[in-house]
């Protein structure tokens, strides 16, 4: 929604600690913002790094087990993730995306992503700087209309249509002669 809390979620284990790290960066820019961060079942240390976290960021929730991840993503006004299947899931959702890179690899499909504005890409974990990512996050948690436009494109970007459109390319290849079957 709208006014949810942000959501932080770097998949099972978060394995560049960027959940620490964004947290960090959203309560320099964004203290009065309620904010979810999820703990996944690979993080090390679970019980402390949840504690840890809670004590970054003045408004923080931290949630373990997050069994309903759907119901977190659609009321949230914003998910601070990693290149993966929840970035579908939010788009798919309507919610806004800002993407941190776990690997240098991600940022080709991140920039594509970002030039067709379904997504905002906040860089590679190593080289962005926390004032940079402190005020892109305070930028995009600040501004519901940059929020809505990312959403929409978000959701239009989703059309349900992947699975035959691979489906026709594969067809494509296989009677163009490049591709033979197995």
């Amino acid at each position: 929604g709208h006014d949810g809390p942000i959501l932080v979620t770097f998949g099972g284990s978060d394995p560049h600690q960027s959940s620490e790290r964004c947290l960090r960066a959203l309560a320099a820019a964004l203290p009065g913002r309620p904010v979810q961060v999820i703990v996944g079942p690979g993080f090390g240390a679970q019980i402390e790094r949840a504690a840890a976290l809670a004590r970054l960021h003045p408004r923080a929730q931290v949630i373990t087990g997050a069994a309903g991840i759907e119901r977190l993503l659609a009321e949230a006004s914003l998910v601070v993730t990693a290149l993966g299947v929840t970035v579908g899931e939010a788009l798919c959702l309507g919610t806004p995306v800002a993407l941190l890179c776990n690997w240098e690899s991600d940022g080709t499909v991140a920039k594509a992503l970002q030039n067709r504005g379904v997504l905002h890409h906040l860089g590679h974990h190593a080289t962005v700087t926390d004032g940079a990512l402190a005020a892109d996050l305070g930028r995009l948690g600040s501004d519901p209309d940059l929020r809505s436009e990312l959403a929409a494109a978000g959701w239009r970007h989703c059309d349900a249509g992947g699975a035959e459109r691979a489906a026709d390319r594969i067809a494509a290849l296989l009677g163009s002669g490049e591709v033979r079957s197995c």
